[in-house]
């Protein structure tokens, strides 16, 4: 860390909010970086929603495979089903996460030539 970098969050060196002037500075980095953004959440995007797709849909062969009457009876279904909902879940959200530090890493410039420095 440098020696003259501040620990506190930047509203709080200022004193007074400036979420306008915020804004004006958030909004074209967002723009600027709109299609490398995209190309980085798009792919864990759709992966995630086919993983979530594939698991509903055997979550519903599974369920319908069982009469409501004898739903008591099957609690090793049900619990698969159970896994697999969440098994869904934590695959996009660990996909989610991977977007994020790819994000991160665009954003922070890490992936750039100087990785000496890193």
């Amino acid at each position: 860390m440098e020696a003259n970098y501040s620990t506190a969050p930047q509203v709080e060196t200022l004193g007074i909010s400036r979420s306008r002037l915020l804004l004006t500075n958030v909004f074209p980095l967002y723009q600027n970086q709109f299609p490398r953004w995209f190309a980085i959440t798009a792919p864990t995007s759709l992966l995630a929603a086919a993983v979530l797709w594939m698991a509903d849909q055997r979550i519903r062969a599974i369920s319908g495979s069982i009469p409501l009457p004898e739903l008591k009876n099957h609690k090793g279904a049900i619990a698969a089903a159970m896994a697999l909902r969440f098994g869904g879940y934590f695959i996009s959200w660990l996909l989610g996460c991977f977007a994020l530090a790819g994000i991160a890493t665009v954003v922070n410039n890490l992936d750039g030539e100087d990785a000496d420095s890193v």
